[in-house]
């Protein structure tokens, strides 16, 4: 239905697979058995078809001066390979067919390197060509690929998201202030830092020796500069 529409009638659906069927049969035996300008044998189509995996048919007849590289472009956009990845094709086998005065040797090459570009680089690639008079100014390319993999789906690209990850300091549970600790005007004055911090201490240095001595600090242990200003 997705190729022939759903207006198709039982009669010509089931006449349009048996043409398909047709031409699949009648290709592979004409390779075979219709003389041309290059033979191919049974042999040969063993060794395409021995190729593992999914095997694909496409015909497509075209005309004009481009006539071979449009078969061949038809043959292998076939609607029916829906679902079939032709690219890296183990085994293909080929059939070019037009009349013999029309047929020329330059279309066989064109044929070939539009159905090559789909093939491994290691495939087993055989073609042959036929006269078919029936054609008249047509030429027909008849393409059976082998060794196919299933088509893959394009997957939309992977978005890496970075999530925050909270670190433990140690203050994980400390209560955060909103409101500052100095509400009022600071006690400091910063006007008398230029003068030395023992100056500005009203405290003097004899009191400080007295208070360390008290304490049990020996005379030896206070420091040199308040016995110096306690002197």
């Amino acid at each position: 239905l997705e190729v022939l529409g759903d207006d198709v009638t039982q009669e010509m659906a089931f006449g349009h697979a048996n043409d398909v069927l047709r031409n699949a049969v009648g290709g592979i035996s004409d390779i075979i058995h219709v003389p041309g300008l290059v033979n191919v044998d049974f042999e040969d189509v063993k060794t395409v078809m021995s190729e593992p995996g999914k095997a694909m048919m496409g015909t497509a007849i075209a005309g004009g001066p481009d006539r071979a590289s449009k078969a061949a472009e038809g043959a292998v956009a076939c609607p029916l390979l829906e679902g079939i990845d032709l690219s890296g094709a183990r085994g293909v086998l080929v059939l070019i067919a037009a009349g013999r005065s029309t047929f020329k040797l330059s279309e066989s090459r064109n044929a070939m390197n539009c159905i090559r570009r789909y093939a491994a680089d290691d495939a087993h690639v055989i073609y042959g060509t036929a006269y078919d008079e029936s054609l008249g100014d047509l030429l027909r390319v008849t393409v059976i690929a082998t060794g196919l993999s299933p088509a893959k789906r394009q997957q939309a690209p992977m978005t890496v998201v970075h999530s925050a990850v909270a670190q433990r300091t140690g203050t994980d549970n400390i209560p955060v202030l909103t409101q500052p600790v100095h509400s009022g005007p600071s006690g400091h004055d910063y006007a008398n830092m230029t003068v030395p911090s023992v100056w500005r201490n009203g405290r003097t240095a004899a009191a400080k020796v007295d208070a360390l001595a008290s304490n049990g600090m020996d005379e030896i242990e206070i420091p040199a500069f308040l016995r110096k200003q306690a002197d």
